[in-house]
């Protein structure tokens, strides 16, 4: 004989309740979750049109520096080094390009005038010192290891560090670091603008007021070839790409000339439109010379070099930008202006 089930107690019968109607509740927040609620929404991707001056695209360092001398570089592929004049002091500082956390910051004392050139491995720099003189200075210790005669308005170190290339507008030549001589020299009727010294060996190119641009080359001492931009001058700022094969330069109305280093013979153009009124103020290759950063006032423009197109407009400096260098290993750009301040571009 079967036994009859108990009936269920109130108790009981509230539970089973309230188990229901805490699963409903659960499986109705899950299905808004998943099917209602819209994603988060993405970065967009920064086009020839748009700006990157927000903090997503964008790391700003202050240098503290004044709008004198702001230099850019990357040393080793690893580091960013940069510097300027800060009230009577010269203040050089370097970053890790991974991190961009600081490694270092220098002061040299006031006996120094003006900030030069960098050396590629960071460890020098060329400071025009009051009696109108080149002293290079190591950074570690500053104390100057050698006087290199008349300070001039531009230069650039060898990227071995053994040579110390000048301009002037009367001509200019190569010094020898260790022993102070000066193998190479050259006279020019045209007033010099610009340097940048071939990462892969002892030259530099140089840009001229009247449009033109020369080499300088260690192994022919006193030899200066020039060859023409075909644009209109000046040529205001030029650059390698960071393996030696490419130079690009920065002349009047917005226009960039892009040369083979072997044969120095133009191979792309890039214009900026609408024409500019200033001329352009720094330059920089990529790597291989894929890519092309020219600044103008306080905008950046990218540019892809075989195609010419313009590929993405940078606006975040509140003051004309000096300088500008892509950094490999992050896929970003670096730019320092008269603001006083680094930006670190993620590219598109």
């Amino acid at each position: 004989m079967t036994t009859p089930s108990q009936p269920a107690t109130p108790a009981r019968r509230l539970a089973v309740a309230a188990l229901i109607v805490v699963l409903l509740l659960v499986g109705c927040a899950v299905i808004i979750w998943i099917y209602i609620l819209p994603p988060p929404p993405t970065p967009p991707r920064q086009t020839a049109s748009q700006s990157s001056n927000s903090p997503a695209n964008t790391l700003v360092m202050n240098l503290n520096t004044s709008a004198q001398s702001p230099i850019l570089l990357v040393t080793d592929g690893k580091t960013l080094t940069a510097g300027g004049i800060a009230g009577p002091q010269i203040v050089v500082q370097s970053w890790d390009c991974s991190t961009f956390k600081q490694l270092h910051s220098w002061r040299l004392p006031s006996s120094f005038a003006n900030l030069q050139a960098i050396s590629p491995d960071g460890t020098l720099i060329a400071v025009a010192n009051v009696h109108g003189a080149i002293d290079i200075v190591r950074l570690s210790t500053s104390k100057t290891i050698q006087t290199l005669g008349s300070a001039q308005p531009h230069g650039a170190f060898s990227w071995d560090d053994q040579r110390y290339f000048e301009v002037s507008p009367n001509g200019g030549g190569g010094w020898v670091i260790q022993s102070g001589s000066r193998p190479n020299s050259f006279g020019t009727n045209a007033h010099m603008n610009a340097m940048a010294a071939s990462p892969t060996g002892n030259s530099a190119v140089y840009g001229g007021q009247n449009g033109q641009t020369g080499v300088l080359l260690e192994e022919r001492p006193n030899i200066a070839p020039f060859f023409n931009t075909g644009f209109i001058p000046p040529v205001s700022a030029v650059a390698y790409s960071l393996d030696g094969t490419k130079v690009i330069c920065g002349c009047a109305r917005g226009v960039c000339v892009v040369f083979n280093d072997a044969s120095m013979k133009s191979i792309h153009r890039l214009r900026i439109r609408p024409i500019p009124a200033a001329s352009v103020s720094a330059v920089a290759l990529s790597y291989y010379g894929q890519s092309a950063a020219v600044a103008v006032g306080n905008t950046i423009y990218l540019f892809d070099v075989a195609s010419g197109n313009l590929t993405a407009r940078l606006v975040g400096h509140r003051e004309p930008i000096t300088g500008l260098c892509f950094i490999p290993i992050s896929h970003r750009l670096a730019s320092t202006s008269e603001d006083g301040t680094i930006r670190i571009w993620q590219l598109p």
